[in-house]
């Protein structure tokens, strides 16, 4: 029993008096803004000629509109869906990436919406916060991401002692749909994600999305997960290998989904000989090209390995230390009629060029604009953690007990067995000593029989 290692899993509550409030990472959906276009002549050529039939024309650009995702695996049992079809949109998305990826890392962000745009309002704890107060990081799916409380660069993370709306974070945000690019994204709002700070943010896996014309209300709720290590489980605390995320970003730990994005990332980089645009941070590797078809293929045919699971990433284990937070959502309408005027002063304080736009669309408040909120909805938290279920000590003792009962048993039995003899050999002798007296007696009484009378 003791070398199969069994585990107690283990739940308790914690109330500390005060937490840490987590890092809270955001992202226009839209990633690339259409006056950008002019000062990027493929992204131009791309984007401006892309039209919903797939017959998307880059002119002389050397990059050609990517086809992602062609081949399936072939156990998918549908014969009525044409998985290998394309995807018009999903098509000039990926080519604008590869021309946005292939940029050197600190040119990308000039492409997306920028914070001192977007961000009209900041509180936290109903003081003001600014754009200061946000690291930001390129996403590939989502251009540039802002993220608040993120612990970058030493900066040390903020705690509260207090839940509900008004001791949390609270943003009114200004989206920009008007820059938005057709057959990029579809949908319009902001990507929100609420995660710990050493944790790379990765909104495309793990975010949600808040709607324009809403106020939000997102209350969070952590759970502290711990596991045992080998020889109890399989867990990891730290990268096995270098890690793109951590050497980028520095102050990241470890996380499984980091780690696979890490594991895919070398596969393409060892296999097809370039980098994959979506994590490439080292501007001296080699951008994959969309328009290379055996790059192309190779990227694909190590994407569906990975999407399947086949790509052998096995040294990528769950985290002995993680940190989650459960959300719960709820929305209304917003801004209202009379804070609508004091909404409009805010956007074009930050963006002039406006005006127009307000005047030729009675809806461009309601179209643009929404409000978030990120608190505590309770300062408890679960706190779940594995223990040993037959510790060494229980080993010892066990082992203690019965080593013990049987020596004890061993030294009893002797000493009876002793005993038992030495009572057999006293009846013996008893016996012995018992029969010499009654021959005694009987030879005295023949011979006084015998004697002759005086």
């Amino acid at each position: 029993m003791y070398y199969s290692y069994p585990i107690n899993v283990n739940i308790e509550v914690r109330t500390p008096k005060k937490v840490q409030f987590p890092a809270v990472t955001w992202c226009n959906l839209n990633p690339i803004r259409k006056d950008a276009l002019r000062d990027y002549a493929d992204l131009n050529s791309l984007l401006e000629g892309s039209n919903p039939e797939c017959t998307t024309s880059s002119g002389n650009s050397s990059f050609q509109p990517r086809k992602r995702f062609q081949g399936y695996p072939s156990d998918w049992d549908s014969a009525d869906i044409d998985y290998s079809a394309e995807d018009c949109d999903r098509q000039t998305f990926d080519s604008a990436t590869d021309i946005v990826g292939a940029m050197p890392y600190s040119e990308r962000s000039k492409t997306g919406h920028h914070l001192n745009d977007m961000l009209l309002k900041c509180t936290f704890q109903e003081k003001p916060c600014s754009p200061k107060n946000f690291s930001t990081i390129y996403n590939s799916r989502y251009g540039n991401c802002y993220t608040f409380n993120s612990g970058f660069k030493g900066v040390e993370a903020i705690n509260v002692t207090k839940v509900g709306p008004t001791y949390g974070l609270s943003m009114e945000l200004y989206i920009q749909q008007d820059l938005y690019i057709t057959g990029v994204e579809t949908g319009a709002g902001v990507r929100i994600m609420v995660h710990n700070q050493t944790d790379m943010p990765f909104p495309e896996d793990k975010g949600a999305n808040v709607a324009p014309g809403t106020e939000s209300f997102i209350g969070i709720f952590r759970v502290m997960v711990n596991r045992l290590p080998l020889p109890y489980g399989d867990c990891a605390d730290h990268f096995v290998k270098d890690n793109i995320f951590k050497n980028q970003f520095g102050h990241l730990e470890y996380t499984k989904t980091a780690c696979e994005k890490d594991c895919y990332f070398k596969e393409v980089l060892e296999q097809c000989k370039c980098a994959d645009v979506q994590y490439r941070y080292d501007d001296s590797i080699a951008a994959c090209n969309s328009s290379i078809e055996s790059e192309e293929n190779c990227i694909d045919e190590i994407q569906q390995n990975f999407t399947s699971g086949v790509l052998d990433c096995t040294h990528c284990h769950k985290s002995c230390n993680e940190t989650r937070f459960e959300r719960s959502f709820s929305h209304s309408i917003w801004p209202n009629h009379d804070y609508k005027d004091t909404v409009k002063e805010n956007i074009q304080k930050s963006n002039k060029d406006t005006v127009d736009l307000m005047r030729n669309n009675s809806a461009f408040i309601e179209e643009n604009v929404l409000r978030v909120n990120v608190y505590y909805d309770s300062l408890f938290y679960d706190d779940i953690y594995q223990s040993e279920a037959y510790p060494s000590s229980s080993l010892a003792s066990d082992l203690g007990g019965q080593v013990g009962l049987w020596i004890g048993v061993s030294v009893l039995t002797v000493f009876e067995f002793v005993e038992l003899m030495m009572d057999v050999c006293v009846l013996a002798m008893s016996k012995c000593r018992a029969g010499g007296e009654k021959g005694r007696a009987g030879k005295s009484s023949e011979h006084g029989k015998g004697k002759p009378a005086a």
